[in-house]
């Protein structure tokens, strides 16, 4: 019990980080895939579609208003405190982040509550009015959410400064093993709003397996909303850009999610769950080093070493390409395959199967890119460069939605 402890207080190197890092995220996907196999099992396909599109606003409204501020601007500001050894001001700092981020998701919540009916007729304008009725009352429950997940991403970046990846690590295990649970237990009874409550549940889990370690780096939340603060200012000017992007996809994911509503029932959910199987590889090889990497490249850019930086940056993404080339190709040839693996068992019929097997083959073909993807924007961030990844991603989301109408 007493290493278990220490694991939550032990820095990593960028070596020990990544190897963590993949263990457990290959642990989290795994969880994710047997998360999707018992949705399959509990609910049809069509019940999926509202599952599935129940998530576009409130992802929508995390990514545009609080995962850009962290992911390219706090972590970078909060990790040149910790190079100065003002690590008092860094926690000022993240008090007033988590205060202002429970406000803005907060009231976002309650004015979504009741835009809810509207807005949902356009994420999915040709459901049944039985689905649009399910999507509407999942999707004001999936609203609280992103309250929760607000603080648990601030707290990750903190603990990523500090270079502990042990309890971060776990965070998403813990959402996703409570989701296992919520299509268990709460689906053959409850149904969807079940499975919801079991979100939410995951969501307070994914946060409070990181208190422990956050107590131990010596931070407490004290309700703080300093909007002067010069580095509160800039982290508000940085995101703008990190904003943009992150909402750009979310967009391509709301329009491609629309698309879907007007083809064959089960579209949205052989989509996203193509999608979700896609990410496994980018996730485990990919993003792993990219997050394990980020706050050595902050430092070194806060220290002014740009050799290690380069160093360092061009280290990983060789490494990055070395694994996802020949992932390429296996997911390519065994798509079907591996679609099977996860349906098996499960309601999905022939048809829908071979339906999102294709689309995996299609996810496939991009895996170099979606790989290296997120090491370059790190690698900007650290720079404190948002800007070029936001036109890189507008210029992409504008390319694909068109692509996806034809």
């Amino acid at each position: 019990m007493k290493y278990f402890l220490s694991l939550f207080s032990k820095e990593n190197s960028v070596r020990g980080a990544s190897l963590l890092l993949i263990v457990t995220l290959t642990l989290s996907n795994v969880l994710g895939l047997l998360r999707d196999h018992f949705l399959a099992r509990n609910l049809p396909f069509s019940q999926l579609d509202v599952y599935f599109a129940s998530f576009r606003i409130p992802d929508t409204i995390f990514n545009l208003l609080i995962l850009g501020a962290i992911s390219s601007a706090f972590i970078p500001i909060f990790s040149d405190f910790l190079a100065k050894k003002h690590d008092k001001q860094g926690f000022l700092v993240a008090n007033t982040v988590i205060t202002l981020a429970i406000i803005v998701m907060s009231v976002s919540a309650v004015a979504l509550y009741f835009a809810m009916p509207m807005v949902v007729k356009w994420v999915a304008p040709n459901f049944t009015e039985a689905r649009y009725e399910q999507t509407v009352q999942l999707s004001r429950l999936l609203m609280l959410t992103p309250i929760i997940f607000s603080i648990s991403y601030v707290a990750s970046g903190m603990l990523n400064s500090y270079k502990r990846f042990f309890a971060y690590a776990l965070a998403p295990l813990m959402y996703n093993i409570s989701i296992i649970a919520g299509t268990i237990v709460a689906a053959p009874r409850y149904g969807l709003i079940g499975v919801g409550a079991f979100v939410v549940f995951g969501a307070l889990l994914h946060l409070c397996i990181q208190v422990p370690a956050l107590w131990s780096v010596g931070f407490r939340y004290r309700p703080t909303l300093d909007l002067k603060n010069e580095s509160v200012k800039r982290i508000g000017r940085l995101m703008i850009p990190r904003s943009i992007s992150l909402g750009t996809n979310q967009i391509l994911l709301t329009v491609y999610t629309a698309i879907a509503s007007s083809l064959a029932v089960g579209a949205i959910a052989a989509y996203n769950y193509s999608n979700n199987i896609q990410t496994v590889p980018i996730v485990i090889l990919a993003n792993s080093f990219a997050t394990a990497v980020f706050p050595t490249l902050a430092s070194k850019i806060a220290e002014g070493n740009k050799t290690d930086f380069v160093f360092y940056f061009n280290r990983t993404a060789r490494t990055i390409a070395f694994l996802l080339i020949p992932s390429t190709v296996i997911f390519i040839l065994l798509r079907y395959q591996i679609i099977s693996l996860v349906l098996t068992g499960t309601k999905v019929s022939e048809a829908e199967k071979v339906l999102t097997a294709t689309t995996l083959g299609f996810f496939a073909i991009s895996f170099l890119a979606q790989g290296l993807i997120p090491v370059f924007a790190r690698a900007f961030f650290a720079l404190k460069n948002t800007r070029l990844p936001m036109y890189a991603s507008i210029a992409a989301t504008f390319l694909s939605i068109i692509a996806g109408y034809v």
